[in-house]
This record gives structure tokens, C-alpha cells and sequence, in this order.
């Protein structure tokens, strides 16, 4: 599989919820996180645990992440099998399991870029 374009999603108010959250980390997180987004867009579909993984058999995507005890989840779908669209950011302490408000959460912004691409599209500024 060739790489992918990473876009981030930019809901109807402006922001992208995964920029906002890089901007507030500290340097060695957002190296970290910046690495964990370079190998999706290197790998594709192809990238699997312990970076990434399925989410509960649907056509969500977790990037998988550590911070000390913190597990931190970036849900994402592939748009077209050339983009994985980075959706919001999910954290939790003890349990691999997200939690289905975020799972539907996340399906309704894939169903919302599906419908208009260019207005919920942000392109890779973390990554330049």
C-alpha cells in the first residue's frame, strides 16, 4: 500500500480537534505524537499494534498512544484509501476500550466529511 495524505477534521466552527490538542502538549509529547502521525501517513493501512489498531470491527482507526499511565486514543478513518482523516482524541487511564459516545461520536464526523470533504478538511500542518 502506498502512504497516505494526513488531513486533520475541522468541525463547522473552525477548529480541528487533534491541532488543538497537539498545541497544548509538551515538546517530548508532540515529538511522540508527531511520530505516531508520520508513520500512518508512511504506512497506510498497513500500520498495525502497537501503534494502531481497528476500532470494534467498524471502519474507525486508533492511533495508540502512552504518556506515563495516560493511554491516549486518535480515532481516524481512511477517506478514499488515500487520506486517514484525523478525527478527535480520546484519553483514558485503564482500559483499551473506548467508549461508544466517542465511537459514535467519531462516525458522525466520518459521516459529515463524507458529505463535504474541502469543508472539514485541514492539511498536515503538524507534519511540515
Amino acid at each position: 500500500m502506498p502512504p497516505v495524505d494526513i488531513i486533520f477534521f475541522k468541525d463547522d466552527d473552525g477548529t480541528a480537534p487533534v491541532l488543538e490538542w497537539i498545541k497544548h502538549l509538551s515538546k517530548g509529547e508532540k515529538a511522540k505524537v508527531i511520530s505516531h502521525i508520520q508513520l500512518l501517513a508512511e504506512k497506510g493501512h498497513e500500520l498495525r499494534r502497537p501503534h494502531a489498531d481497528s476500532v470494534c470491527g467498524s471502519d474507525l482507526y486508533e492511533l495508540r498512544l502512552r504518556f506515563g499511565r495516560l493511554r491516549v486514543r486518535i480515532l481516524y478513518f481512511f477517506f478514499m484509501r488515500y487520506a486517514a482523516v484525523l478525527d478527535h482524541v480520546v484519553h483514558g487511564k485503564k482500559t483499551d476500550a473506548i467508549p461508544q459516545a466517542e465511537i459514535n461520536r467519531a462516525l458522525k464526523k466520518r459521516d459529515q466529511f463524507i458529505q463535504d470533504p474541502e469543508k472539514h478538511t485541514i492539511k498536515n500542518e503538524v507534519l511540515s
